[in-house]
């Protein structure tokens, strides 16, 4: 959120390889995480009517779903809200002094009521976007990588009344129960994919081996060919065709 900018993330990850795992981490890579899982649609639409509901039950000016890649922090969704500064698709660089990497490294909430009164906070960028206040939450898949947090942010000074903390939570929940689910699905379409990927090499080996057979039983009648020709008892009395197992 802090410095941000409004460009696309330009980092899509390429696929993973099929049978191999899904957790993906580049050298420099701050967090490991599974940037090749998209998000589909219709959840979207969820998660963004979660935001808006948040933000409108909260009272704050923004609700947002952060996602961290492999350099980068991306505004996932953000709140349409009234006083609303963050957009979708904003990027902003880890180990800028971000609200959420402290939230992504911790893996707890965090809370900040008032960060001009804070000397830990006192220098965020956000101050100058008129947010001085800030609650937030991680985001986890279901093998335990980060996807980036949930938060809210407010112009003013905020405590976060406990309503307001449980309602955070809850939409966390919400939000974890769909992870799961996307990760689920992805995981049935790798392995569908890997099995694919071994009947098509099995197929190529049960071909190699059928030619093999073919060769075999051809150097066979050759060799008897040649014991007829010398007038010797055939090699090989008995030759079958070969019959590959189905």
């Amino acid at each position: 959120m802090d410095n941000l900018v409004h460009v696309l993330p330009s980092y899509v990850s390429s696929s993973t390889n099929v049978g191999g795992s899904i957790l993906m981490q580049s050298e420099n890579s701050k967090y490991p995480i599974l940037d090749n899982i998209d998000v589909p649609d219709d959840i979207i639409q969820v998660w963004q009517e979660t935001l808006n509901i948040l933000a409108r039950f909260t009272d704050i000016p923004a609700a947002l779903i952060m996602r961290v890649h492999s350099k980068e922090i991306e505004v996932f969704l953000s709140s349409k809200s009234e006083g609303n500064v963050y957009s979708k698709g904003e990027i902003a660089s880890l180990d800028s002094g971000l609200y959420c990497e402290t939230v992504m490294d911790t893996r707890k909430k965090l809370l900040v009521p008032n960060a001009k009164k804070d000397p830990v906070w006192d220098h965020n960028p956000d101050i100058k976007l008129g947010m001085i206040s800030y609650c937030g939450m991680p985001l986890i898949w279901p093998n335990g990588e980060i996807f980036g947090t949930i938060c809210i942010l407010d112009k003013k000074e905020n405590e976060y009344t406990q309503q307001q903390s449980e309602l955070l939570e809850m939409f966390r929940d919400l939000v974890q129960i769909s992870l799961k689910a996307i990760y689920s699905c992805h995981q049935l379409a790798l392995d569908k994919a890997a099995m694919e990927e071994l009947n098509k090499k099995l197929e190529i080996f049960n071909t190699i081996m059928v030619e093999r057979e073919m060769r075999i039983i051809e150097m066979k009648k050759e060799i008897n060919a040649m014991c007829k020709a010398m007038e010797q008892e055939p090699k090989y009395k008995e030759i079958e065709a070969y019959k590959p197992e189905i």
